[in-house]
């Protein structure tokens, strides 16, 4: 015969019985009931239940304590996001296109470096990583290394290449001509044969370190 070590008059409810069952066929110190079951925040919540499974009078013990659930509890994040501009050059530089001799001629809507900071909450504050989707073509190595060096200039160590994440959004109407790669710079040549533009690089730069700057 089945006993409780909760004495109560009252016939043990279903979601009790189902919580033994969960517990027996798969390993779980808890399973999910109904709203109306104690909880962990409640001194209810520390209970034994013995409960019959089968016709053998085999019984299942399920011990479901307050301490169990506080020491499940998820790590806390902070996030922060950033915004900056990278738009560069308006007129007569290369657009990152298909093929060489488009020239940009004007701008039709601004480009932006968007930056996502993770750090845990509850640890050391360096413990944090740094992700940027940039509107541009493509990135490139030299992007990010100028990237790093300025901030562990401001920083030190705290952004280097392993806690920083750097991605283009790959639009082919942005500016080209930021690329060290020779390939590149003959596809993004424009109408003075130029194929780098060190005043594009460095809109491209500045606008994704100051996306990731507190403000």
């Amino acid at each position: 015969m089945a006993t409780s070590s909760i004495s109560a008059p009252t016939p043990r409810r279903p979601t009790m019985l189902f919580l033994s069952i969960c517990t027996a066929l798969l390993g779980m110190t808890a399973c999910e009931t109904d709203s109306t079951e104690p909880t962990a925040m409640s001194p209810a919540a520390t209970q034994t239940i013995t409960t019959d499974v089968d016709p053998s009078n085999r019984s299942i013990t399920s011990n479901f304590s307050a301490s169990a659930a506080a020491k499940s509890v998820a790590p806390r994040y902070l996030v922060g996001t950033g915004k900056a501009d990278i738009t560069g050059a308006a007129a007569e530089t290369g657009m990152f296109g298909y093929a060489v001799g488009q020239v940009m001629q004007g701008i039709n809507d601004r480009l932006y470096s968007h930056a996502f900071i993770v750090g845990e909450a509850d640890s050391n504050a360096g413990n944090r990583v740094i992700y940027v989707s940039a509107d541009m073509g493509a990135m490139f190595t030299a992007v990010k290394l100028e990237v790093i060096k300025r901030l562990q200039a401001d920083f030190g160590d705290l952004y280097n290449d392993d806690n920083v994440m750097l991605a283009a959004t790959h639009t082919h109407v942005g500016n080209a001509g930021y690329s060290h790669q020779q390939l590149y710079q003959i596809a993004s040549t424009d109408d003075t044969l130029a194929g780098y533009s060190q005043q594009n690089f460095n809109a491209i730069v500045g606008g994704i370190v100051t996306s990731m700057l507190p403000k």
